[in-house]
């Protein structure tokens, strides 16, 4: 059986934006999702979110996928660098970088996630599959973070148009479609 990992993103919820949506979608195609909410709202750290992470995953079957959005996919690469695991496919939705210089987005909110570079040639191995889904017109993280986060992975880059940072609903089926 499948499982299926969500980190949402900065001062999210798995209430928010498109998270209910895609846990209901695969649920129906009967994967298991686990959704955590995570601590923090405007002020993250980190080290809050590991151990969230990690239990996730002793609740997770054999066949993992992760999502992550926004800042959750920070969390996806930096958990997966510092950990031992392998996974079947890694998806980042709207990403940053491996770039210490976003520890300045948000006035700095979450530089705790920035604090170093990532081992970024360790993590692409340590997925089956990975898939980054960027958007041309962010208004928050540059389509570049995308593109540059997807060469570096090995990952198939989707390019969506007029779909600003991925925050309604509908971008769940989006999700959903690239997984198949």
């Amino acid at each position: 059986m499948a499982t299926t990992i969500d980190i949402h993103g900065y001062n999210g919820s798995s209430e928010s934006n498109w998270h209910p949506r895609l846990k209901e979608l695969l649920v129906e195609s009967g994967e298991t999702v686990i959704a955590p909410d995570f601590p923090g709202g405007r002020s993250p750290v980190y080290t809050q979110w590991e151990p969230i992470i990690a239990n996730a995953l002793e609740q997770s079957d054999d066949l993992v996928t992760m999502i992550g959005h926004s800042l959750g996919t920070r969390a996806l690469i930096r958990f997966l660098e510092e950990h031992d695991i392998q996974i079947d496919r890694g998806v980042l939705v709207g990403p940053f970088a491996n770039w210490t210089s976003n520890a300045s987005f948000r006035d700095g909110a979450y530089a705790n996630f920035f604090d170093r570079e990532l081992n970024i040639a360790k993590v692409r191995d340590m997925a089956k599959e990975w898939i980054v889904i960027g958007s041309l017109d962010d208004s928050r993280i540059p389509f570049e973070q995308s593109e540059v986060i997807a060469s570096e992975l090995g990952a198939r880059l989707v390019a969506v148009p007029d779909s600003d940072h991925f925050l309604d609903e509908k971008w769940a089926d989006l999700i959903v479609e690239e997984l198949s």
